[in-house]
């Protein structure tokens, strides 16, 4: 088993609907606060602090030892992501030479997109082989790319 079965409860249906709630319900006031805290303290400072805030909820979730730590680290990521979100697209915008900013930002959405469905094949391949050699594999393979 990869699993230590205490993680048995996190498959109920509440569960699964809470952690991806309180992720979204972070990003959505974390893109609520990105306009005026870019304003006040200027884009690049504004991109840093979403990306701290999102690393902070990020080591809450891995070093999650009970469920309420996953979700107050769900929270504190979704809220870094929601200012990532609405800040370095414009911060993209604002940069870029007029005759590529089109470009640029719909680039970096395109790789959003090629990067969750990357993670999903990940995902698919981990849920699918249970040896230890292939996951271990496939997460070292994840870092370095």
């Amino acid at each position: 088993m990869p699993f230590p079965p205490t993680y048995a409860v996190l498959t109920t249906d509440f569960s699964s609907g809470a952690i991806v709630a309180l992720f979204t319900g972070g990003g959505f006031f974390g893109a609520f606060i990105a306009g005026p805290v870019g304003d006040w303290l200027g884009r690049r400072l504004a991109i840093l602090i979403g990306a701290v805030i999102f690393c902070l909820g990020g080591a809450l979730q891995t070093g999650a030892q009970g469920i309420s730590y996953l979700y107050s680290g769900r929270v504190i990521a979704g809220l870094g992501v929601g200012i990532l979100v609405m800040i370095v697209p414009m911060y993209q915008a604002e940069i870029a030479h007029p005759s590529i900013r089109g470009r640029i930002t719909g680039l970096q959405q395109f790789m959003l997109g090629i990067g969750a469905a990357v993670a999903s094949k990940f995902f698919y391949a981990l849920a699918i082989y249970t040896s230890d050699i292939f996951q271990h594999g496939l997460f070292m393979a994840q870092i370095f790319i």
